[in-house]
């Protein structure tokens, strides 16, 4: 339930009682949620373009990453005194057939496995389990209820029962 809109130096923060409301809006919104003792956080959610958008760990100001795999780049001051946009990133394919993202901070790129990215962001490997499957077998499906960590004989036995791997 949305109780008031309060304009904040440019960005509208909501006041919810709700983790789980969904909101739609064309502009950028950071939520909310209502502690104990009337006191408010900002909770690491961002709605853009129709998404639900949470600070990427590690990349905090940076990047977002939604339950559904998309990466949003912050908007950020470009060293000629320009304005970049916030923009959803267009992963690549790679050679081993996953989804893969260019991130970078303090100038220093790195590759990343959007799968990989979506899991720990989500989900904490408690278990510390090297792998993660797709439990559709479909490796360009990264939603985080198609994933899940693993150990390497789970997967291998997942891709076994699935087809996925097919006697040479």
């Amino acid at each position: 339930k949305v109780e008031r809109i309060i304009n904040v130096s440019q960005i509208n923060y909501l006041k919810l009682e709700r983790q789980e409301k969904t909101i739609y809006s064309k502009k950028p919104i950071v939520w909310n949620i209502k502690k104990s003792n009337e006191r408010y956080i900002k909770l690491k959610i961002t709605i853009f373009e129709n998404k639900q958008f949470y600070l990427l760990r590690g990349y905090e100001g940076l990047y977002s990453i939604s339950k559904d795999g998309f990466i949003l780049s912050h908007e950020k001051e470009m060293p000629n005194g320009g304005i970049k946009a916030k923009r959803i990133l267009k992963p690549s394919l790679s050679k081993s057939g996953y989804l893969t993202v260019r991130l970078s901070k303090n100038g220093v790129g790195i590759t990343k496995t959007l799968h990989r990215l979506v899991l720990s962001n989500f989900i904490d490997n408690i278990d510390n389990l090297p792998q993660i499957n797709h439990k559709d077998g479909n490796k360009l499906n990264n939603k985080i209820d198609n994933l899940e960590w693993c150990s390497a004989s789970h997967n291998t036995k997942h891709a076994w029962q699935n087809s996925l791997i097919v006697p040479s």
